[in-house]
């Protein structure tokens, strides 16, 4: 069985699994907070950037965005690499942008993260959840025909995620110092 999908069904399918999700929130809470609502939806939104570029071919077919196949009839032998560093470097034309790209797609990850969810509070805890989401995505792409499963990728995607941490760490260090020199 072959299972296709489109880029804008996708998006249709996340925004209105997002609407909902979001609307029983408020109606169970019985209150909206728009600051944890827009940091939602900035993950919300990232999320579905690193799928577009994680799924989907990366270059443009015919000016548009090509689909998503799942052949169910040849997902085995499945297309993965399980030694690490064997397509870091000059393996392909397109190593520098997959080594860029790994890790600048997950910096937000590590920005976004701690600040959605009040339990990835140390820098270690935002970076496993991070290599969390990128697992679950290497193993998803086990299903999807011109797609392969590399650790090299969980590895960039951890190093991104937890440069994004320890970014937003350091931001928020300084906040405090700043507020702490301003109020002497």
């Amino acid at each position: 069985m072959i299972i296709v999908i489109p880029f804008y069904a996708m998006i249709i399918a996340i925004t209105v699994m997002w609407i909902t999700i979001r609307l029983i929130a408020a109606l169970k809470n019985q209150s909206v907070d728009f600051k944890r609502e827009a940091l939602l939806f900035a993950a919300a939104v990232w999320l579905t950037i690193i799928l577009r570029f994680t799924f989907f071919p990366i270059y443009p077919i015919n000016g548009a965005t090509g689909v998503l196949v799942v052949n169910t009839d040849k997902l085995y032998p499945f297309q993965t690499n399980l030694i690490p560093f064997v397509n870091l470097f000059g393996k392909y034309d397109g190593w520098p942008l997959n080594l860029i790209g790994n890790i600048l797609l997950f910096i937000p990850v590590g920005l976004i993260c701690p600040l959605c969810f009040k339990k990835l509070d140390t820098i270690p805890k935002a970076t496993l959840a991070g290599m969390g989401l990128s697992l679950m995505i290497e193993l998803l792409q086990l299903l999807c025909l011109d797609r392969t499963t590399d650790v090299d990728d969980l590895m960039l995607n951890t190093l991104g995620t937890l440069i994004g941490a320890i970014l937003l760490f350091l931001l928020n260090k300084s906040i405090r110092h700043n507020r702490k020199k301003g109020h002497r």
